[in-house]
C-alpha cells in the first residue's frame, strides 16, 4: 500500500511537472507569436511605403494622360460641333 501511494505521488509529481513545462512552453509560444506579429506588421508597413513610392510615377502619368485626352476630346467636340 505504501508503494502504491509512493507511485501515485510520483506520477502526480510527474504530471504537475509536465503541466508546468506545458504552461511555460505555451507562454513562450505566445511571446514568439506576438513578436512575429510585430515583425510582420513592420515588414508590411515598409512594403506599403515602397509600393506607394513605386506607384506614384504611374499615377502621375495616368493623371497627365487623362488631362491630355480630355483636352483632345474638347478639341474634337469643337471641330465636330462648331457654334
Amino acid at each position: 500500500m505504501a508503494d502504491e501511494n509512493n507511485d501515485r505521488g510520483a506520477r502526480l509529481s510527474d504530471l504537475n511537472a509536465l503541466e508546468q513545462r506545458t504552461q511555460d512552453s505555451l507562454a513562450e509560444l505566445r511571446t514568439m507569436i506576438t513578436e512575429e506579429g510585430a515583425n510582420t506588421r513592420r515588414y508590411f508597413d515598409m512594403m506599403v511605403e515602397r509600393m506607394s513610392e513605386l506607384m506614384k510615377p504611374i499615377a502621375d502619368g495616368v493623371a497627365h494622360h487623362s488631362r491630355v485626352l480630355d483636352d483632345h476630346e474638347s478639341r474634337l467636340q469643337q471641330i465636330e460641333n462648331p457654334r
